[in-house]
């Protein structure tokens, strides 16, 4: 053996030098032949992302119609808390109560306080009115929401006379929401 190599280079075969330049041909050409993607690497690739497209944009049609029917509902309890309030503190505060027949879809409450003073509570064209000390009727409902029913019934119990008020709202717009109110309240005479 000559001096130029040493043990470790005739265990590979080949010197350090020679073996330290072949390696790193070998890992350029491994690399250079790695560096692009197959046509089929390509096609997976892109139909994973199609499907991951279809999921997300799935749950994305579902949180928008959710909170669509979300916004309805909340349009729809905001009418009719707002409506059975005023009907409840109209009638509470009253010395006399007119209803109309409690079978009417379609009925009118008229209330009268001490002081004389008249709220007049009727359906007209799908909108609650309100008039007061019988001037202009103003709505009591938004434009949001139309009232389908409003039955307005006397009743009487041992302790007093009250008033039962059923109330049934639904959104305008192409996908209808409803929603039925109620309440009995008793005069404080």
């Amino acid at each position: 053996m000559s001096t130029f190599m040493n043990k470790s280079s005739t265990q590979h075969g080949l010197p350090p030098m020679l073996r330290a330049s072949k390696l790193s041909y070998i890992s350029r050409k491994r690399i250079t032949m790695q560096a692009g993607y197959s046509l089929l690497e390509l096609v997976i690739y892109i139909g994973l992302f199609a499907l991951l497209s279809i999921v997300l944009m799935q749950s994305l049609m579902s949180v928008v119609r959710t909170y669509a029917a979300a916004s309805r509902y909340r349009t729809l309890q905001t009418n009719g808390e707002i409506v059975m309030e005023r009907i409840t503190r109209s009638v509470r505060g009253a010395q006399t109560v007119a209803t109309s027949l409690c079978s009417a879809s379609s009925g009118t409450l008229v209330t009268t306080d001490s002081v004389g003073s008249t709220n007049a509570f009727a359906l007209s064209s799908g909108t609650l009115t309100l008039a007061v000390d019988g001037g202009a009727a103003s709505p009591l409902t938004t434009s949001e929401v139309s009232v389908t029913t409003f039955t307005v019934c006397p009743i009487t119990t041992p302790v007093g006379s009250g008033t039962k008020v059923t109330l049934t709202l639904a959104t305008t717009g192409s996908t209808p929401t409803t929603a039925s109110f109620y309440t009995t309240t008793m005069s404080r005479q």
